[in-house]
């Protein structure tokens, strides 16, 4: 296995979305009918700037919109660049935009092993929508193709009453469940308080049902 150098999180300026989740912050702030951005560099500028003897060796990178990540036409191949460069690269994605998936398909295998999606599973906004097969359509794509991937879902007390058939759902499409991590409320900006009226006790015990190493860890860091 390669010997990772550096880990970089990469910021995609998207706040457009293709998804309303109440939880979100971009719902918060109405920022999801926003233009989609120009980017200022081009990915061979970019491959220049994050090139292995730059960073001096392998890195881990992680894009990450705002929005929905894949939503820009260009961002594919920056993607692509970096992965010929022979970074390992991270996606945030709610796996509603087939048509990027489409032109990663068509990415060479040695590229598609080094490729990481973190499927965010929205799931009342992905039921409400009639999203949920074309979302895991999407993700078996991607894994059947040989990349990597987490399915990974944002605890809301809205969403406790589908807790169990969102896991059954998962199990159906995946083979397991999903991974839970932490919300905040970004409407009291100073505190971001966790995003929930229950107690720390009652949204561990709730929420732990998924065994999830992700919650465990922010759980710990809360207390």
């Amino acid at each position: 296995m390669d010997k990772i150098k550096r880990f970089i999180d990469c910021y995609v300026p998207v706040t457009t979305c293709t998804l309303r989740c109440h939880y979100c912050y971009i719902t918060h702030h109405r920022l999801f009918d926003n233009k989609l951005p120009t980017f200022k560099y081009t990915p061979e500028q970019v491959r220049k700037a994050l090139s292995k003897e730059r960073l001096g060796g392998i890195c881990l990178i992680n894009f990450c919109g705002g929005g929905e990540t894949l939503l820009p036409p260009e961002i594919v191949k920056y993607i692509r660049v970096l992965l010929e460069e022979g970074h390992y690269i991270m996606i945030v994605t709610n796996a509603t935009v087939s048509k990027r998936f489409e032109e990663i398909s068509n990415f060479p295998p040695e590229l598609l092993k080094r490729l990481f999606f973190k499927f965010s599973y929205h799931y009342i906004e992905l039921k409400k929508r009639g999203l949920l097969g074309h979302f895991f359509n999407n993700v078996k794509r991607m894994r059947d193709i040989g990349c990597s991937f987490t399915l990974e879902t944002t605890p809301s007390d809205e969403l406790i009453p589908y807790i169990e058939e969102m896991q059954h759902v998962a199990r159906e499409n995946v083979g397991a469940i999903c991974h839970v991590t932490v919300a905040r409320d970004e409407r009291h900006p100073d505190m971001l308080p966790i995003l929930t009226n229950m107690s720390r006790l009652d949204y561990k015990k709730t929420w732990s049902v998924f065994n999830s190493s992700f919650l465990i860890t922010n759980y710990l860091f809360l207390e």
